[in-house]
């Protein structure tokens, strides 16, 4: 089971602070700021920037992590990317955008409790061919995986219909495109989160299950350190 990665707050700049750490134009920085819900973007973007750390991705990715869900709130234009961060930032974000476009073609191809039936399949992979295909830079590929595990965290608190939605998603179309990719840690990642939701009653007797073995072992290994001290 994934151990989900936690949003530390206190080890990471306040909002403000952050704002004044960036190069910005006066213009933008009021921009930023005149939205309430901002500061919320900030962690997630954070949240996107720490899973792509774990895969080495270069600055540029890193960036165009960071200030995407900002152009998701509205908060900023592509116009204002270009001119703030430049144009391979701008490009990747438009990247990540147009992969929102799938969005009503899988809401009317997965049926069912969990993944797409085999009927669906055939498109199914269409889909996720017509996601590279459509994205000059698979970078911005991996950026919206890292945004769909965001996704995935974050519908925890939200109604089943929601959650079973972003789940089905996830499992059907961004965790075999990441095993497409080589991906495997985002793969990993993205199926057990939409399986949690999915299948919520198997997961929660795995994790038991788990949860027992760890406790065995961690009994085990306490026995041996103990009689290894007393020889």
């Amino acid at each position: 089971m994934v151990s989900t990665r936690k949003v530390h707050q206190a080890d990471r700049p306040p909002f403000e602070a952050w704002l004044d750490s960036l190069e910005l134009s006066a213009e933008t920085k009021e921009k930023l700021s005149a939205v309430s819900s901002i500061p919320e973007r900030l962690l997630v973007g954070q949240e996107m920037v720490e899973i792509l750390c774990q895969l080495n991705m270069d600055d540029a990715t890193l960036q165009a992590a960071l200030v995407f869900p900002y152009c998701e709130q509205h908060a900023l234009s592509e116009d204002d990317i270009y001119e703030e961060f430049g144009g391979e930032i701008r490009d990747l974000i438009v990247g990540v955008r147009r992969m929102d476009a799938i969005k009503s073609l899988h809401a009317r191809k997965v049926k069912g409790s969990g993944f797409a039936e085999k009927s669906d399949e055939q498109h199914i992979d269409s889909i996720r061919r017509m996601l590279l295909a459509m994205v000059e830079d698979v970078r911005a590929v991996v950026i919206k995986m890292a945004e769909r595990i965001c996704a995935l965290q974050q519908v925890k608190k939200a109604d089943e219909e929601t959650r079973v939605m972003v789940a089905r998603e996830c499992a059907s179309i961004y965790a075999p495109l990441a095993n497409r990719l080589g991906i495997g840690q985002l793969k990993w990642e993205l199926e057990d989160l939409a399986f949690r939701y999915l299948h919520p009653i198997t997961y929660k007797q795995i994790a038991h299950q788990l949860d027992g073995k760890r406790r065995e072992r961690a009994e085990y290994i306490e026995t041996i350190v103990g009689d290894l001290q007393g020889l």
